[in-house]
């Protein structure tokens, strides 16, 4: 057992240790917002006890008491100093779990130097009095304290209207060189929909000789004290924006709407987006110019309790977290901003932590070239700045910016102790570097990763049944499982606080409804996607040639006459309407009996359908191409189609938008117009079978082949094993000059970016957005929500939310370039990584993948399933225990990958039994005579 609080707290591995110890630690604080008090620092405070210094104005420590039942005159009332001592010494050990516990401990440690006891009823005297006797100490002063914590600068938080005369008084004092620096606080000018608002004009004006009439009044009193901030050193603008708004208005409409206010008005809430925008567009112009730094702290839910607010006042403890969204005003405002490239250096930072992925994406919208990091996503901040909050933010950080970047931690504090806060923030990040190097993932190079970090999941997959209690090591930490965690379910290797996102693939697949304690079962249970509906998308191209891949692999393929290339030399009938079903089963039986199977081929098969009448628009032109592409596939070495005479689906229509084909390959039938169909049915096969029942394989690549990549029965395992290896297969043919797609849109929802990233261009990129958006409005145009694919079947093998499908499904892609985006019904023209548009319907897709023109699909499961296409499909194994059970249905089992198989042996086997498949081997599906042919339908039936 580790003792509690060594001098290796939080450090668990000998990197971190290294890295805190030798470069970390000693490094100084610059202390770029906080709250103390300047007056203080100006007169070299004396604080008069321990509750003084500690306790007085922290909030934090407040909201623990109160919530552990404390009085409140023991908090912020009248009670004794040493009252309200003892009171906090009775809450702590409740606080265990709380960061309070370790914040107390720090602070006790640095600077009193108590080590040894915890503070608790029992030891409550004993330190009351021992910090006591320091206190009395010289360097126990309020600039004693930060000096022995290393602080060489302090931002404070100050209102526009404040003389600035102890930040005066403080520079003129040469024997103190920590800079003290005004920090500029505009909220009251800015909040014009308090009630406080005409009387703080009034004040404002007063200080800057103005008389506040109309909004460029108001920009010159501004002005005005922006430039006295400025004579005394401030660099920092800080704003409370607890709600982000956006509204534009002219000059005469802010006129009106100050005018107004000061009469007494109250305003619509839209007039107040329109002022709150008009101010900070115009301060933000005025920080670009001044090379000053602003601050957006987003998202508080302020003074909920409203009995207590008019007892006590704000900042007391009575806040919490909000839950408005921002993101679409956030992006206009910080894009109005620098429309006149005035955008200046920005801090943004979020109390609800389901906004990371917001700012931490929105920064990457606005960086500023030759200026690393001008656009920052700040540190968790107030509720978030605890452990699980740190990492949060950090992991985000890294994952959509560069955390190489980051400016660090801030204090936030009204408390002369909390610089530890900023130990505690360093012990986080070298413990999360630690584990990275320590895991192999990173090299153990203490200046190159002295600010880096690579984001670790915060969940992993169990690849057996674990039972509750059992203890499970990933990345040298030991997780020990809170219930029972079947395989390819998820668990928590780390505490995730409620709202906070599960991060698996290095990604959020969701967030997290509640508090979910490490070793906890992760599921849909205590997680919800993140998906919502259309989104915007940016062209942010990410991606790189491929690693040099095996040899190309001979085999034997049949070649047809208009240069296309087959594995299979089948004859197929296709009916254009569901009404000759029957009569082409019978003609396919006869014929079968009168030629002993057809001999000499790889079969005669019949892929009937239920459309091709009373179809309208889109569903009669998915119909006709889907049977088209049939009858053009190159599997097929003759194609007999056979009509009715009064559907929809013409056979002359049908014929004359085919295009060219070799007439003695394909024959057209319709039944109305023959005297006996089924004789003229099997006449009309008599004459193709001599036709093509002499083709012979000839030696080929498989590089010319063209593989689609599906996915169905998916499970926990599937993002780890199957699907991983066919994105290296996919990488292997491309990088030979194969063809590889990919289709099932909906399950690209949440790892589109991704994909996006790989577009080729910009043109391939949008024709993908187009893709994306055009499947989510059809969903949302059926009145369904596009985050609910997931089966019954998914779930329960362990997958959660869409984004946990997608970002495995998705791996099937590999790393290749994207080079193309097919509608549903088009064909593969371009060799590469194309993405094509169909559901995720398992038959559906793979008719889909067929009808572009792939030879074969490749399909993995982690349920399992019997399904065949038109083409042979492989069945892929995500686990072995399926790969077990169900032989007659499974090809290749990749589960082999977590039973000690490395992926290049594992890959070069799939290659072996792809090329058995490709030279005339049956697949499963093939053996069991399942193939099927499934259309894609989105409209009406007449």
């Amino acid at each position: 057992m580790t003792p509690f609080m060594t001098e290796d707290f939080l450090l668990d591995t000998e990197f971190a240790r290294r890295l805190y110890h030798d470069y970390a630690k000693d490094q100084p604080i610059f202390d770029y917002h906080c709250h103390l008090p300047p007056q203080q620092i100006a007169e070299d405070y004396r604080f008069k006890n321990l509750y003084d210094i500690w306790l007085k104005g922290d909030h934090y420590k407040w909201r623990a008491m109160r919530t552990n039942g404390v009085a409140e005159r023991l908090c912020t009332g009248d009670a004794s100093d040493r009252e309200k001592f003892d009171a906090w010494a009775a809450t702590v050990p409740h606080t265990i779990g709380n960061p309070l516990y370790h914040w107390t401990h720090l602070e006790l440690r640095r600077p009193f130097g108590i080590t040894g006891k915890l503070l608790s009823p029992s030891t409550a005297d004993e330190i009351w009095n021992e910090c006591n006797e320091l206190l009395a100490q010289d360097n126990f002063s309020a600039r004693g304290i930060m000096q022995q914590m290393n602080v060489k600068m302090v931002g404070t938080t100050d209102d526009p209207i404040d003389s600035l005369e102890h930040h005066a008084e403080i520079a003129k004092d040469g024997s103190f060189t920590i800079k003290v620096l005004p920090s500029w606080r505009p909220d009251k000018a800015f909040n014009i929909e308090q009630a406080t608002f005409n009387d703080y004009m009034a004040k404002l004006g007063e200080v800057s000789d103005t008389d506040i009439r109309r909004f460029a009044d108001l920009q010159t009193a501004l002005t005005k004290r922006l430039d006295h901030f400025a004579a005394h050193g401030c660099k920092v603008s800080d704003h409370a924006l607890d709600v982000v708004m956006f509204a534009e208005a002219n000059e005469a409409e802010l006129d009106s709407i100050l005018a107004r206010r000061l009469a007494g008005e109250t305003l619509s809430e839209h007039e107040v987006a329109q002022f709150k925008t008009a101010v900070l567009v115009f301060l933000g112009a005025e920080y670009a110019r001044r090379g000053w730094v602003q601050q957006y702290h987003i998202g508080a839910l302020r003074n909920n309790n409203l009995r207590q607010f008019k007892l006590l006042g704000p900042d007391v403890g009575f806040d919490s977290i909000n839950d408005r969204p921002m993101a679409e005003e956030l992006s206009k405002l910080l894009s109005k901003q620098n429309e006149e490239n005035l955008l200046p250096k920005t801090i943004l930072y979020c109390l609800n932590p389901r906004d990371n992925e917001v700012l931490g994406t929105m920064i990457g919208n606005f960086q500023g070239e030759g200026m690393p990091g001008k656009m920052q996503f700040g540190s968790g901040w107030w509720f978030n700045d605890q452990k699980d909050g740190m990492e949060r933010q950090m992991t985000q950080l890294a994952q959509l910016g560069l955390l190489s970047r980051f400016v660090g931690m801030l204090t936030d504090s009204r408390s002369f102790l909390s610089y530890t806060r900023h130990e505690y923030f360093r012990r986080i990040l070298c413990q999360m570097i630690g584990r990275w190097v320590e895991a192999g993932e990173a090299p153990a190079d203490i200046n190159l990763l002295g600010e880096m970090i690579h984001a670790l999941d915060n969940v992993a997959v169990a690849l057996a049944d674990l039972a509750e209690g059992t203890e499970v090591s990933v990345d040298n930490q030991t997780v020990r499982l809170r219930q029972d965690v079947a395989r390819g379910h998820k668990f928590a290797l780390t505490n995730i606080a409620k709202g906070a996102n599960v991060i698996k693939y290095g990604l959020p697949i969701g967030y997290a409804l509640a508090d979910i304690a490490a070793g906890e079962h992760v599921h849909a249970h205590n997680t919800r996607t993140n998906l919502s509906d259309l989104d915007q998308y940016r062209y942010q191209p990410d991606f790189q040639d491929l690693p040099a891949q095996a040899a190309d692999r001979e085999v034997q393929i049949y070649r047809r006459a208009n240069g296309d290339v087959g594995v299979r030399n089948e004859l197929w009938i296709l009916p254009t309407v569901g009404c000759v079903n029957g009569i082409a089963r019978q003609i396919q039986n006869r014929f079968l009996k009168e030629t002993n199977n057809a001999e000499g081929t790889d079969g005669v098969f019949l892929f009937s359908h239920t459309y091709g009448c009373s179809q309208l628009g889109d569903d009669h032109i998915n119909t006709r191409t889907m049977l088209q592409n049939m009858v053009r596939h190159p599997n097929a070495g003759a194609v007999l189609v056979i009509g009715l005479g009064c559907e929809n689906n013409q056979v002359a229509a049908f014929r004359e938008t085919l295009g060219d084909i070799d007439p003695e390959r394909v024959h057209f039938m319709i039944c109305q117009q023959q005297d006996d169909e089924i004789e003229a049915g099997i006449e009309h096969l008599h004459q193709l079978y001599n036709v093509m029942r002499n083709d012979k394989r000839e030696p080929g690549k498989l590089s010319e082949l063209k593989f689609g990549l599906e996915c169905g029965g998916s499970d926990g395992l599937s993002g780890i094993t199957a699907n991983p290896m066919l994105g290296r297969f996919s990488d292997y043919v491309i990088a030979n000059g194969g063809t590889t797609v990919l289709t099932e849109v909906p399950e690209m929802f949440g790892a589109e970016q991704l994909l996006m990233d790989h577009c080729r261009d910009e043109a391939t990129f949008e024709k993908l957005v187009t893709m994306v958006n055009d499947f989510k409005q059809y969903f949302i145009a059926h009145d369904q929500p596009i985050y609910e694919n997931p089966s019954p079947g998914n779930k329960a093998g362990g997958i959660t939310t869409l984004e946990d499908k997608s970002l495995g499904c998705t791996q099937k892609a590999g790393s290749s370039v994207v080079v193309d985006v097919l509608r549903y019904g088009e064909r593969l023209k371009t060799p590469g990584l194309n993405l094509l548009s169909a559901p995720g319907n398992d038959a559906v897709a793979t008719s889909a993948l067929a009808g572009a023109g792939c030879h074969m699909v490749l399909f993995s499961t982690g349920r399992g399933t019997p399904y065949g296409g038109f083409v042979p499909t492989v069945k892929i194994a995500t686990n072995s225990e399926l790969a077990a059970k169900k032989k007659h249905w499974i090809d290749f089992d990749a589960g082999q990958l977590i039973h000690g198989k490395a992926m290049p042996q594992l890959l070069e086997e799939f290659i072996d039994t792809i090329v058995e498949f490709a030279n005339g081997k049956q697949t499963c599906n093939e053996r069991n005579d399942f193939r099927e042919l499934a259309i894609f339908k989105s409209g009406v039936t007449l």
